[in-house]
């Protein structure tokens, strides 16, 4: 793949989120309500389990999934009040069958929503800043074959991922952290990558790394997301785990590891125009909401 640069659920406190130094791209009247128009439209599409409809899929619903121009949650059974796309018997609500959910998912998007921009696929547990998305795709294509999100390795350093099959010395974009295909990414999916029995007979829940390398064999390119000052947009981590002022302890190191970048620390971990965080479940997707789009400092009462 080419690719190119643009110039556990946890206890939290109020400060592990108000630390961060993220604001969504508001639109000129001062509002918090997204400008569908920048960046192009763009299809969410939310893995998400029978068991979870509860409490994470409501909550993405409620809170940055209704910034989507459509979202879709990719399940086994119809929620109340949620738009499911409904998988096949055959396609369980288990996690080793997350590649056949996505793959599903986006012959599905193919088929019934093929005229939107971009392909959003996050998981229950992602929080998306829509506005920062909407407006980093705006510097882009959907006519060029992209991937873009938070890219790691399976192998970096003589330290490989465990994983079946022969997936060594592969990229790919975290699927916690959410990526995102362009239409032509999409199309080139479908009718190329998935044609191939060695794109999907594939082990079965891995589907980021799957999803990296179906597309690298139809030539899709891997988009550097993070800013000027190589601090990352896509995050495969929640707040707490990134927003900490002292350097991570060497043991935590996985996402150190796997990144195909140098990873920061503390305030430097993260771009102000950072697009999503894994990880991220009551009360965080909550307290996230709230200092995001109705915290104002410096109002008069």
């Amino acid at each position: 793949m080419i690719s190119y640069h643009e110039k556990s659920e946890v206890i939290i406190s109020v400060g592990d989120v108000a630390d961060l130094n993220v604001s969504p791209v508001r639109p000129a009247n001062g509002s918090g309500a997204s400008n569908h128009s920048v960046g192009g439209r763009i299809l969410c599409m939310v893995i998400s389990a029978l068991y979870h409809h509860g409490e994470r899929a409501k909550n993405v619903n409620n809170t940055w999934g209704k910034r989507c121009d459509k979202l879709i949650f990719l399940t086994s059974r119809k929620a109340y009040n949620l738009s499911t796309i409904l998988m096949p018997e055959s396609i369980q609500d288990t996690y080793n069958k997350l590649w056949e959910k996505v793959t599903y998912g986006m012959a599905h998007a193919y088929s019934k929503y093929f005229d939107f921009d971009w392909f959003l696929k996050a998981d229950d547990d992602t929080y998306v800043v829509m506005e920062n998305l909407r407006k980093f795709l705006s510097g882009y294509n959907t006519s060029k074959p992209l991937l873009l999100g938070c890219r790691l390795d399976t192998q970096v350093d003589n330290t490989s991922l465990r994983i079946p099959g022969n997936a060594t010395n592969s990229t790919f974009m975290s699927g916690g952290a959410g990526y995102v295909l362009s239409r032509e990414a999409l199309r080139l999916f479908v009718e190329v990558a998935h044609q191939d029995p060695r794109c999907v007979d594939r082990f079965t829940w891995a589907e980021d790394i799957n999803m990296g390398q179906c597309l690298e064999s139809a030539n899709v390119t891997l988009v550097d997301t993070r800013d000027y000052f190589g601090r990352a947009r896509f995050l495969p981590l929640t707040p707490r785990e990134l927003s900490i002022l002292q350097p991570r302890p060497v043991h935590d190191n996985w996402y150190n590891t796997l990144s195909h970048y140098r990873v920061n620390d503390g305030r430097h971990c993260c771009a102000e125009s950072a697009i999503s965080f894994h990880y991220v479940v009551r009360p965080m997707m909550d307290l996230m909401e709230f200092f995001l789009y109705h915290l104002s400092p410096n109002q008069h009462y």
